[in-house]
């Protein structure tokens, strides 16, 4: 099964705020964004395990994170 596609992102920290962005899984890379970050990093299949690690780094209008105020950051991911 190939995972290889653009995909929605949704986002929600465990103070109830949501965000939405994309994301393209393309030969082990990853790539996407919103409105205020762009995401980079790679993802790997393991059988029915998708691992993603994203940096995803702030470029435009002020800085409004669910996560807070931060211009960058580092997320490792696992979805099954």
């Amino acid at each position: 099964m190939s995972i290889e596609a653009m995909w929605t992102a949704q986002f929600q920290s465990n103070k109830g705020t949501f965000g939405a962005g994309i994301v393209v899984l393309e030969r082990a890379r990853a790539f996407g964004g919103d409105s205020q970050y762009y995401y980079v990093g790679d993802y790997r299949v393991d059988g029915d395990q998708i691992s993603v690690s994203l940096t995803v780094i702030h470029y435009a209008n002020d800085i409004d994170s669910i996560l807070g105020h931060c211009r960058s950051l580092r997320l490792p991911s696992k979805v099954s």
